[in-house]
């Protein structure tokens, strides 16, 4: 456990309690957290009370660390209507689970990540076919088909650089 205010106030003197009559002060009070939140504090400080001989601490967290954008992802769910994407997605699942079934060293935690990292994978890559046709409908085969194409010319091309 650390205390939050003198991580971020190392060089700080300031106190929590205070006797008007000698001048006795101390800090007495504290605000302790594990290491790992210490990360998510913007702001510690110490106030004055009111009606106290204690000061109070205040402290600002972030609950939100990861900020969305890059790197953020989510399902698009208008896939989970195509039968297509669905078949996709239970063969890597499937795939991944027979790819892993063997290897001791990958408990079943490991493999959810696993599995998850897959699916994403794939759906982003199904995301990006979706997003390319724009007459809707049932458009896996049609684009799939297309995209593959594309790739194997840019791979092509590449070769004969």
């Amino acid at each position: 456990m650390v205390d939050v205010w003198r991580v971020l106030h190392p060089e700080s003197s300031r106190y929590t309690w205070r006797k008007r009559h000698p001048g006795i002060h101390s800090r007495l009070d504290f605000f302790l957290t594990s290491q790992s939140v210490v990360n998510n504090v913007n702001n510690a400080d110490i106030n004055p009370g009111y009606k106290t001989d204690h000061s109070m601490i205040t402290l600002i967290f972030s609950l939100h660390s990861n900020p969305r954008g890059p790197g953020f992802w989510k399902l698009n769910t208008s896939l989970l209507t195509e039968i297509y994407y669905v078949n996709q997605i239970k063969s890597v699942i499937q795939e991944t689970q027979n790819e892993y079934k063997d290897d001791e060293s990958v408990n079943p935690s490991l493999l959810w990540e696993m599995i998850k990292l897959k699916v994403r994978e794939k759906s982003l890559f199904m995301s990006k076919i979706k997003c390319t046709d724009k007459n809707g409908g049932n458009i896996f085969p049609k684009n799939f088909v297309k995209l593959l194409r594309c790739a194997i010319e840019s791979s092509i091309s590449g070769l004969l650089l």
